[in-house]
């Protein structure tokens, strides 16, 4: 870890999904800046893996956004769009993230294909004030969810959802949303 903070201090993780993705996190000053420079702060379209810059660095926040863009040549968090069957989420179920020295582990709770501006705003689901709406939230989501997973997401869970770009409808999102497991 203390080679890739070598490399760049903004990076504050290790993202793997085995068989899926492995890519270090950043997070920058804003949501712009790592949608077009990679982890080396160099000018690239496909941008980095990174966290939202509402959260903690360190991942203590109860609810985490990591984004990534869906790129055409199979990089960065295209692979999520395997997600959308059933059969590829029975298979990648975990995901871990790699901090400086934590290790957690989550498991897949819901899988979401939603229009930014008809889900009420995802990213809006940081903003809320409570856990209460944030589950209240939660449960209005439920109506873009792809597929049963038979997980349930509860109160006091620590949650992490990756978000990509989805090419279904203008300002579509996909959402992978897990639950840290484990404590």
């Amino acid at each position: 870890f203390a080679a890739l903070q070598a490399i760049n201090p903004d990076i504050v993780a290790w993202l793997r999904i085995p068989g899926v993705l492995e890519y270090p996190v950043v997070r920058g000053e804003d949501n712009s800046y790592y949608l077009n420079h990679t982890v080396q702060k160099t000018y690239n379209i496909a941008g980095s893996i990174f966290l939202d810059y509402r959260n903690e660095r360190d991942f203590s926040d109860r609810k985490n956004i990591i984004y990534g863009h869906n790129m055409k040549d199979g990089s960065m968090f295209k692979q999520l769009n395997g997600y959308k069957k059933e059969e590829y989420y029975r298979e990648h179920k975990e995901i871990t993230l790699f901090l400086k020295n934590q290790k957690y582990q989550y498991e897949v709770a819901a899988v979401y294909v939603a229009n930014v501006a008809q889900s009420g705003g995802y990213y809006d689901y940081l903003h809320k004030e409570t856990r209460k709406q944030q589950m209240d939230y939660l449960q209005q989501m439920a109506a873009y969810q792809l597929y049963p997973t038979g997980v349930t997401v509860r109160e006091d869970d620590e949650l992490l959802s990756l978000s990509t770009c989805e090419y279904s409808s203008t300002n579509g999102r996909l959402i992978v949303l897990a639950r840290r497991i484990g404590r």
